[in-house]
């Protein structure tokens, strides 16, 4: 409806309106179309046609240079241990997203993202230097931060995972994520081991990739320890009462 040019009540107002709005719809799809032309122009020169990953940031265009990405020297580290982690095919995607809320990488809301959250993240070709723009790939002009063989063994434990039963990922665990190591302070994830035949809690490792000294422990003796402990706590009369 236009208000700065109001049409009248005839037919030749009617003519105006209908050419007002064939114009103004033309305008529109045209820039609709160099938009879309300016964005496949970037991709194919190696540009990131959206917001960067965690990991990178971008770097708005000045007058004199063009706008880039380039990568976080806090989170890029963060970033590159994941992969480390998750292709040695023996971490849950879960377990990641806690790790990724323990060295700081967190949601808006400041809580740990989520399994499928890290899973779209870990096949995101972006950290192995690609960009991807309406189902194309092609090399970025952004420095990668995993390269292409660690990039492709996590893409095929998650392919075995997918195709193996019982996931690591959708596995449960009474305590993952809810204790701290006592000599580390790290948190504690839960694995299992196939060769062992076991199922073990363990710190998560630091950002250097150093280990806590403290061993594994089972996962039937610590929920056993827990479970011993929780017998002797018990509601006080007042908060029975708010129950």
């Amino acid at each position: 409806v236009s208000i700065v040019e109001p049409a009248e009540n005839s037919p030749a107002g009617r003519l105006t309106h209908g050419m007002s709005a064939v114009v103004a719809k033309y305008h529109s799809d045209n820039l609709t179309q160099e938009v879309l032309k300016g964005l496949r122009q970037k991709f194919e020169d190696g540009g990131c046609v959206t917001k960067a990953p965690p990991g990178y940031r971008n770097v708005s265009r000045t007058r004199t240079e063009k706008a880039t990405v380039v990568l976080d020297q806090k989170v890029a580290p963060v970033m590159r241990r994941l992969f480390e982690r998750y292709a040695t095919g023996e971490v849950s995607l879960l377990a990641l997203a806690h790790e990724f809320h323990d060295h700081g990488v967190k949601s808006k809301r400041g809580k740990p993202f989520t399994a499928e959250w890290v899973k779209r993240t870990l096949s995101h070709p972006f950290y192995a230097g690609h960009v991807r723009y309406r189902g194309e790939v092609r090399p970025g002009a952004h420095p990668a931060i995993v390269p292409q063989d660690l990039f492709d063994r996590v893409q095929l434990v998650m392919r075995r995972r997918r195709c193996a039963v019982g996931d690591k990922g959708s596995k449960f665990f009474l305590l993952r994520g809810l204790l701290f190591c006592g000599r580390c302070g790290a948190r504690l994830t839960a694995e299992d081991h196939p060769n062992k035949r076991a199922a073990y809690y363990r710190c998560i490792p630091a950002l250097g990739g150093k280990t806590c000294e403290e061993p594994y422990v089972p996962v039937r003796q610590l929920d056993a320890q827990v479970g011993a402990l929780l017998r002797f706590v018990e509601l006080t009369p007042e908060r029975k009462g708010a129950a």
